[in-house]
């Protein structure tokens, strides 16, 4: 049967109270109390009753699109661009890309309904997360920086290691590139960066590596990186698990997410291309996005001295 008026079961409820108050078998008083509104919008309601019939129990809205409803073209574009070059990015990801690169309007919210509707996007059920107790940030730059690296197909491909070094008072990843493996000469390399761009931080947080002189290791007490940087003044903390450095651990996570899509998007599939874009434009997005203030603006790196 088509055509009629549909009610749920809140509005059948209420459209039996206000008739009863009708009827006169409710006070106003014992409908407002049931219907959890005030005595006066129960006059309103019935009134709107009397006049409209059973579709007074309807909210004046109802059929009406809403003023600010984007147009299904819109949607339907949003949805094409992401099916077709945005597949593997997450929603957030895309949604900030169709913003800044395709001039969309649309909220985070609006799209990712579209997404669910449209059977897009990460299906998987999320754990839940588990209670913990953060450590509270340094509140200098420059005091603790943490220091990893991650070996992953970067490109789709070939298996690089991407070792990178992020500040603990503000998430700021000052330098990072890829390298064919964490090895005590291209750690070395990548803190030499750090010197050239940003100084020479008071302390560096590490695992169990052997470049890093870990108890584990046979490196163990004669690490030519840590030689280095105790001549230099920085002292070593090692962790003696992953959750310990959780800041740079989430770090990986995040660029595993969105620095691979992005590459490929990009066409980018040779090394010396990747840290040419790292350089130039994906820290330089990453400390913009995801870089908080420290607590105190004096920075504690110390310059390289010249000469």
């Amino acid at each position: 049967m088509r055509g009629g008026l549909f009610m749920n079961k809140n509005e059948q409820v209420a459209f039996q109270i206000l008739e009863d108050f009708r009827a006169g078998t409710k006070t106003r008083k014992q409908a407002a109390l049931l219907l959890g509104i005030t005595e006066r919008a129960v006059t309103r309601r019935t009134r709107k009753l009397r006049l409209c019939g059973l579709s007074g129990i309807k909210h004046g809205n109802y059929k009406r699109s809403p003023s600010n409803k984007l147009s299904e073209d819109i949607r339907t574009k949003a949805l094409d661009l992401i099916k077709g070059s945005y597949f593997d990015f997450n929603v957030r990801h895309a949604h900030e890309l169709l913003l800044e690169q395709h001039g969309f309007t649309m909220s985070y919210i609006t799209l990712l309904g579209w997404c669910k509707s449209a059977g897009i996007g990460n299906k998987k059920k999320r754990r839940p997360s588990k209670a913990r107790i953060y450590r509270e940030r340094m509140a200098n730059e420059g005091i603790l920086l943490q220091m990893d690296g991650s070996h992953h197909k970067w490109n789709g491909k070939d298996t690089w290691c991407l070792i990178s070094v992020i500040d603990d008072a503000t998430s700021n990843i000052p330098v990072g590139q890829f390298y064919d493996g964490e090895t005590s000469w291209n750690c070395m390399h990548l803190l030499r960066l750090l010197f050239e761009t940003r100084g020479i931080p008071q302390f560096l947080y590490t695992d169990q590596a052997g470049w890093a002189g870990g108890s584990t290791s046979k490196r163990h007490n004669f690490s030519q990186v840590v030689r280095a940087c105790e001549e230099l003044g920085i002292k070593i903390i090692r962790a003696n698990s992953p959750q310990a450095k959780g800041r740079i651990e989430r770090s990986y996570k995040t660029l595993q997410d969105r620095l691979i899509p992005e590459m490929r998007l990009k066409n980018i599939t040779t090394m010396k291309d990747a840290n040419r874009y790292l350089q130039q434009v994906y820290w330089p997005d990453w400390n913009r996005r995801f870089s908080v203030e420290p607590n105190d603006q004096i920075s504690r790196y110390t310059p390289l001295k010249e000469g």
